[in-house]
């Protein structure tokens, strides 16, 4: 294969992971944070930026490893990897500590683990 071809093609995996991992963050945390930017809550998009950034780093980079191994069986078994990985950061389990509240993830709250909760 061409090299202009191929480092197009790996542009584009990139590509595709950034704007996949942009819209598993939008979709996952930014209703929670426009709900509480509404309800004047202190920080409201601090889980949003932080999951953004996670979220466009990881599949960038699950975007890109797979559009360069140009393997389809290791493409799924990256893009599984990534998506129990974020599933993971969606629900709490990975990161708990600081930036879960009641209404940002109701798993989290359910099971109890509300440690930044705003009293107006």
């Amino acid at each position: 294969m061409n090299i202009a071809i191929k480092r197009k093609k790996h542009i584009l995996g990139l590509f595709y992971g950034l704007f996949g991992g942009a819209a598993f963050s939008v979709t996952a945390w930014g209703f929670d944070g426009w709900l509480l930017s509404h309800a004047h809550a202190a920080f409201p998009w601090l889980n949003f930026i932080a999951g953004l950034m996670i979220c466009i780093i990881v599949a960038a980079l699950a975007g890109w490893l797979t559009a360069r191994l140009d393997s389809s069986m290791i493409g799924i078994l990256v893009w599984m990897s990534v998506a129990c990985l974020l599933l993971g950061l969606r629900f709490g389990y990975l990161y708990t500590s600081h930036l879960t509240s009641c209404g940002l993830s109701t798993l989290a709250c359910e099971a109890g683990w509300n440690f930044l909760i705003i009293q107006a």
